[in-house]
C-alpha cells in the first residue's frame, strides 16, 4: 500500500504508535482486527508515526529467526514459549490473509558441544517438555547429521532441536503487517519524526473517545504538526524514550549493535549438500547468559561484548536462504545510536566458531555481504512493555513497547497481542473478554516497564 505524505494540518487519533518496526506495526495491526475484538463496534482510530520508513531499522535488518515450540499445555508458566508461538501464528494469519512474509517452517537446532552445554539443553528440554511444549533432544552427533547433513564433521555432540520453529523474510513481514493494519484503517505515516510529547489535561475520557477535548496527549512533528491522542504508545526502537524526555521520563534502553554476514550459495562453489537445511543456534551463549547473576550498565544481558570492545561471550546463529547460501550473526555489542559500521573483527570471530560446528561454511565462504544493525536492549534484557501509570498516575494512557534487544521479530507480534488488549480495555472495557484481559496480564508481568533497573523519572536517574 502507498505510504502517506506528510500531515499537511493537525491531526487526531485515539492511539497514536511511535515506531513502525516489527512491534509498532503488529500493534496496530492487532489494535484495528475485528476478529480480535470482542466489541466490533469500537474498533479505535490509530495512527502510527515512523522518522524512516516501516521496518527500516533493526527489524528490517535482522535474521528474522523464530524460536517456537508452541503453546504447550494449559498450567504452562513458560510465558515467552507462548509469545513465541503467538508471533509465529500471527506470521502464519498474516499470509493466509494473501500478504508475503517469506514464512519457512524448518526448525531450529540448538546445538551443544561441552559436557556442560549438553547438561544445559537436556534441562532445558525437560523443562520444555513437563509443561507440554513440543521438541525433541538429540543425543549423539550421529543423530544431528540425520537431521541435518551439513552439519557433518561439526564439533556438536547433542542437540534440542524446535521443529515448530524457522524463520521469515524480516523486512517482507514487517511490511506485510503494516500493509494489513493500513488495510484494516490504521494510518501510517512515514518520513515523520516525533519531536516530543506534551501531556493535556488531564481530561476525563469516560464518555467519549471521539471528543478531541478530552485527548490526553499532543505529539509534536518536526515539520511543525500536532497529533492529538487518548493513548501513546513509545515503541521507536532504540529511540523509543526519545519523545518521552520533554514529560520528564527516562528509559532504560541502549544501542547495541549485531553485526550479520552471508555465505555464498551452493550453485556458486558448485557442491550440493553444504547449506544447512534448519536454523542452528551454538548453546555456549544460551548456558553463559543462564549464568549470568546481575546486569552491568556497560553491558547488559544478552551482549557479547562490554562498552570496551571485550568479549564476554561467544554467540552465533545461522539461517539458510532460498538460494542455498546461509545468513549467520553472533556479536552483541553496546555502541552509540549513530554506529552502524559492520565490526570487522566481530565477523571473524563469529566465522571461527560457526566453523566449528559447522565446517562446510569453510567451503561455501564469506561472500562479502556484511551488514550491521542496532538492536534496542534493557538493561536486564527483558522487554519493556506495558503502561507508564508505575512511573506516576499522571501518565495514564503513556504505553511502551521496547527494549526487545534481538528478539524483536520472535516475540514482536505475540507481545503487541496482549498489549492491544491493555489498550482497548482502557479504551473501553467491552472491547475485551475478562479472559483476554487475565491472559494479557498473565503474559506481560516478567515485562512490567517500571520495574528495577525500568522506566523511571529523569529525576531518579
Amino acid at each position: 500500500l502507498p505510504s502517506l505524505s506528510p500531515l499537511s494540518s493537525d491531526y487526531d487519533s485515539d492511539v497514536v504508535i511511535i515506531g513502525s518496526g516489527i512491534v509498532g506495526s503488529s500493534l496496530a495491526y492487532h489494535l484495528t482486527a475485528t476478529h480480535h475484538t470482542y466489541n466490533t463496534q469500537k474498533i479505535p482510530s490509530v495512527t502510527v508515526i515512523e522518522r524512516g520508513s516501516v521496518g527500516c531499522a533493526a527489524s528490517g535488518l535482522s535474521a528474522g529467526t523464530l524460536w517456537s515450540t508452541g503453546y504447550g499445555n494449559e498450567s504452562s508458566p513458560l510465558h515467552t514459549e507462548y509469545l513465541c508461538a503467538d508471533s509465529l501464528e500471527v506470521y502464519r494469519e498474516i499470509e493466509n490473509k494473501g500478504y508475503n512474509c517469506g514464512l519457512t517452517r524448518n526448525g531450529i537446532m540448538v546445538l551443544a558441544c561441552t559436557k556442560d552445554e549438553d547438561a544445559f539443553i537436556q534441562e532445558e528440554y525437560e523443562n520444555l517438555t513437563r509443561h507440554g511444549h513440543t521438541c525433541s533432544y538429540i543425543s549423539s552427533s550421529e543423530g544431528i547429521v540425520q537431521v541435518d547433513t551439513a552439519l557433518r564433521g561439526g564439533c556438536a555432540t547433542s542437540a534440542l532441536f524446535a521443529p515448530l520453529g524457522g524463520y521469515v523474510d524480516p523486512l517482507l513481514a514487517t511490511t506485510a503487517i503494516s500493509d494489513a493494519a493500513r488495510a484494516q484503517g490504521a494510518k501510517v505515516f512515514e518520513g515523520q519524526n516525533a519531536v516530543t510529547v506534551f501531556r493535556l489535561g488531564p481530561f476525563p475520557v469516560e464518555s467519549d473517545i471521539e471528543d478531541k477535548t478530552r485527548r490526553r496527549y499532543a505529539v509534536y512533528l518536526d515539520d511543525g504538526n500536532l497529533i492529538f491522542c487518548s493513548h501513546l504508545v513509545a515503541a521507536g526502537g532504540i529511540f523509543c524514550g526519545s519523545p518521552l524526555h520533554s514529560l520528564g521520563i527516562y528509559v532504560p534502553v541502549m544501542p547495541v549493535k549485531g553485526t550479520m554476514w552471508e555465505s555464498n550459495s551452493e550453485a556458486e562453489v558448485g557442491s550440493s549438500s553444504l547449506a544447512v537445511k534448519h536454523v542452528i543456534y551454538a548453546a555456549e551463549s544460551e548456558l553463559a547468559w543462564s549464568q549470568r547473576k546481575e546486569s552491568f550498565p556497560d553491558c547488559p544481558n544478552y551482549c557479547t561484548h562490554d562498552r570496551n570492545g571485550f568479549q564476554r561471550v561467544r554467540h552465533c546463529y545461522g539461517r539458510p536462504r532460498g538460494d542455498g547460501s546461509v545468513i549467520f550473526g553472533g556479536g552483541r555489542i553496546p555502541t552509540t545510536p549513530s554506529d552502524t559500521e559492520v565490526n570487522r573483527s566481530c565477523v571473524e570471530e563469529v566465522f571461527q566458531q560457526v566453523q566449528e560446528i559447522y565446517p562446510n561454511v569453510a567451503i561455501l565462504g564469506k561472500t562479502g555481504g556484511e551488514w550491521a544493525g542496532l538492536m534496542p536492549f534493557s538493561v536486564d534484557g527483558k522487554p519493556l512493555v506495558g503502561s507508564l501509570k508505575g512511573v506516576s498516575e499522571r501518565f495514564d494512557g503513556l504505553w511502551i513497547a521496547g527494549g526487545f534487544g534481538g528478539e524483536g521479530m520472535m516475540l514482536g507480534p505475540g507481545v503487541a497481542k496482549q498489549l492491544a488488549v491493555c489498550i482497548r480495555t482502557e479504551i473501553d472495557s467491552t472491547l475485551c473478554t475478562t479472559r483476554e484481559k487475565s491472559k494479557a496480564s498473565e503474559l506481560l508481568v516478567d515485562m512490567n516497564p517500571c520495574r528495577t533497573n525500568g522506566v523511571r523519572r529523569t529525576t531518579e536517574v
